[in-house]
């Protein structure tokens, strides 16, 4: 199958604003429910929330410094599902409001940021604190777990790149490299031992700590922001979400763009594949989330019931969990309100290295 056929453009939302599933063009529509959350409402302002990467522990972070790890399981009666939370942990000892968290690949460790700059690793068994940053020299805008060892990597706001670990009680900083100010996100790549970095002005860097080079690719979008990014299992394909609500679908090895998905009207927040990387499941600031098919133009799109989607992930073949937040939510540095641009198709990319 050519990369054209296995990449056509989905099927645009009708034209009404409804929230169900659009109608296919003579093929099955996709089959998808999106799991309603209320039920895992925590007492206060939600100010930020990340889920596990098995979707089993959901961390919310409150006003008054404290994050709330709980223990999730699905409930599925036919087409319908459900999510019930069990033991909640209280994570206490952070100065500032908690503003960005992730959970390391396992689940085991939670690390979390505060308006305070000071960054702490916890056991979310036991709800102790392993080991502590007292001040970060910025605010962290992304974290990305390695999933072979017991370090990660942070990229901040003033622009650079960091690879950290747990040195005792103390969290410390063993790579560090400038790249551009200001950087907003960063994953692993699932087979390479680089982080892969978003920036605000339409860049995406690939960075290999161990030989300290990187590439620069520049999608030129007139875009404000990279605001999340995503990579097929085997790393072939890596998707951008841009703050206009844009979604570009790049072949890694052409480096070329195989097709722009155009149905959201504000930042993206979250990106996820399916296992087998056939669906692309989308959260955004619009209040909504996104199912895009692959392998048929059909697409489903539902508004959440509360603010914006922070996060979406698959839980099975047929069961997609977005979390959301009311607004307002960011308690970091502070975020402009994103403007829809017209966007035209980029025309290439450059690079200031090769691995």
């Amino acid at each position: 199958m050519s990369e054209s056929e296995m990449f056509k453009q989905p099927k645009e939302e009708n034209a009404t604003g409804s929230t169900g599933s659009t109608g296919s063009t003579g093929e099955e529509s996709l089959k998808a429910t999106f799991v309603a959350a209320s039920g895992l409402y925590v007492g206060g302002d939600a100010l930020c929330a990340s889920l596990s990467e098995e979707t089993s522990l959901l961390a919310v972070a409150k006003a008054d410094c404290s994050v709330h790890v709980l223990r999730l399981k699905l409930h599925v009666s036919g087409a319908n599902a459900d999510w019930t939370h069990g033991e909640t942990t209280t994570l206490s000892g952070h100065q500032g409001a908690v503003y960005l968290g992730s959970f390391s690949t396992d689940g085991s460790q939670l690390l979390t940021c505060s308006t305070a700059l000071d960054m702490r690793m916890w056991n979310v068994q036991s709800g102790s604190c392993l080991a502590f940053c007292r001040q970060t020299p910025s605010f962290i805008r992304g974290i990305a777990f390695i999933s072979y060892a017991c370090s990660y990597a942070t990229v901040e706001d003033i622009g650079y790149a960091s690879i950290w670990r747990a040195d005792g009680e103390k969290i410390v900083c063993t790579k560090r490299v400038f790249q551009e100010q200001e950087l907003t996100v960063c994953i692993f790549h699932p087979k390479m031992k680089y982080v892969v970095s978003g920036s605000a002005s339409s860049k995406i860097r690939i960075w290999d700590p161990a030989r300290d080079r990187y590439t620069t690719d520049i999608i030129d979008f007139n875009s404000k922001s990279i605001t999340a990014l995503a990579f097929t299992t085997c790393g072939s394909y890596m998707v951008a979400g841009v703050a206009e609500g844009q979604i570009i679908l790049r072949n890694m090895n052409s480096k070329l763009v195989v097709c722009i998905f155009r149905q959201h009207t504000a930042a993206i927040t979250s990106m996820a594949f399916d296992r087998d990387n056939c669906r692309l499941a989308v959260g955004s600031r619009d209040a909504k989330m996104s199912v895009w098919d692959f392998g048929a133009p059909a697409m489903e799109s539902r508004a959440s019931d509360c603010g914006r989607v922070l996060q979406v992930r698959f839980v099975s073949d047929s069961h997609l969990v977005g979390i959301c937040v009311n607004e307002p939510q960011f308690v970091g540095p502070q975020e402009e309100e994103s403007i829809p641009l017209p966007l035209e198709a980029p025309t290439g990319s450059s690079s200031t290295g090769d691995f």
